[in-house]
């Protein structure tokens, strides 16, 4: 998921260089000189733990996945975007993180 993350922003000239740093023990990435983005974090969730996306509680994000992709997804609250099957949902992972990197850039 890493890797299409900073595919999804090396293919958009406004998200510009992502920062990587830990946030709760996570893997967290956001656009700190373009501010184009929300924080966004890659972890497991469920009790099987598969992969994740964990976004900020406060934006709409969520709301948006389920706009696209409706129930292609597992959603836990405001917050998390579960993914059961990443080998076979790449271009959809990765317009959601491309939506969580032009967060603010489309408000």
């Amino acid at each position: 998921m890493r890797d299409l993350l900073f595919e999804a922003a090396n293919e958009n000239p406004a998200i510009g260089p992502i920062t990587e740093t830990l946030k709760w023990g996570q893997p967290s990435y956001l656009t700190e000189k373009t501010k184009s983005g929300s924080t966004v974090r890659l972890g497991e969730a469920g009790g099987d733990k598969y992969p994740a996306i964990f976004v900020n509680c406060k934006t709409t994000l969520i709301a948006q996945f389920k706009e696209h992709y409706g129930d292609q997804f597992d959603y836990v609250g405001v917050r998390t975007l579960v993914i059961t099957d990443v080998d076979n949902m790449r271009a959809e992972i990765k317009h959601c993180l491309a939506l969580v990197l032009t967060y603010h850039a489309r408000k």
